[in-house]
C-alpha cells in the first residue's frame, strides 16, 4: 500500500487555499473572510497554529452553511481546470508507478473531504479527508473530524487488518513533521521537501527525502 499526503506532497500547494481563492472569484466567499483565511494558513504555516484550529477557522468562513452538492460541484470543477498545473510531478511519478504495479494506493489529506475526493477520483485512487456535518437539507452545518496525522494512522492500522497488508510493506510520502505518527508506523516513510523537524528526523533515521 502507498500512501501520500496531499498538500506540499502529492501537489506543490496547499489545495484548501487554492480551492479558497477559486471559490473568492467565484464570489462563493466575500474578501474579509478570505484575508482572514489566508491570515490564518500564515499562521499555521510559521507560526505552528494547529491543524484543527485551521481548518475550523477554514471551515466556518468558506464552507458552513453551504449546500454540499454545490461545494462538491465547485471542487470538481477545480480540480478539472486546475489539478495539473498543482501537481508535484516527481512524488506524481511515483502514484502513477504504483499504479501500474497493481498496489493499493490512497490519498489521505486534513483537506476537505469533498476536496479530497474530487482530486482522488481525478486521478483514480482512493481518498479520505477531513469530515463535516449536513443537516437533512445537505446544508454543511459543522466540521466533525479532522484528519491529522494521529487519525491517519489509526485509519491505516485499520486497513492494515483489513486488508491483509502489514504496515511493514507500506510506504508514506509526506512534507509535514505532523504526520510523523503515520510515518513511524510504516516500513518505508519519505520525506517530500520536508519542514524543518521532519527533515531532521529523516536524516537521523536515514529516510529517504524527495526535494
Amino acid at each position: 500500500m502507498i500512501i501520500f499526503d496531499l498538500d506540499h506532497t502529492l501537489l506543490k500547494v496547499n489545495s484548501s487555499v487554492h480551492f479558497g481563492i477559486f471559490l473568492y472569484k467565484k464570489k462563493i466567499i466575500r474578501t474579509l473572510p478570505f484575508i482572514f483565511s489566508i491570515f490564518d494558513y500564515g499562521c499555521h504555516k510559521w507560526f505552528n497554529q494547529s491543524i484543527q484550529v485551521l481548518y475550523e477557522k477554514s471551515f466556518s468562513r468558506f464552507f458552513k452553511d453551504h449546500r454540499l452538492i454545490l461545494i462538491q460541484e465547485l471542487a470538481d470543477q477545480f480540480v478539472s481546470e486546475n489539478l495539473t498545473k498543482l501537481i508535484n510531478e516527481p512524488v506524481f511519478k511515483k502514484l502513477e508507478e504504483a499504479k501500474k504495479r497493481n498496489e493499493k494506493t490512497m490519498i489521505l489529506s486534513s483537506s476537505p473531504h469533498f476536496l479530497v475526493e474530487s482530486i482522488s477520483k481525478y486521478l483514480n485512487v482512493d481518498g479520505q479527508g477531513s469530515s463535516y456535518i449536513c443537516n437533512e437539507y445537505g446544508i454543511i452545518t459543522d466540521s466533525k473530524d479532522v484528519f491529522d496525522g494521529e487519525t491517519k494512522a489509526k485509519y491505516i492500522k485499520e486497513l492494515s487488518s483489513q486488508y491483509h497488508i502489514p504496515l511493514s510493506k507500506m510506504t508514506t510520502y509526506s512534507d509535514s513533521h505532523l504526520d510523523l505518527p503515520l510515518l513511524k508506523i510504516v516500513g518505508k516513510p519519505v520525506g517530500v521537501s520536508p519542514d524543518r523537524i521532519l527533515k531532521q528526523i529523516c536524516l537521523e533515521n536515514k529516510w529517504e527525502i524527495i526535494e
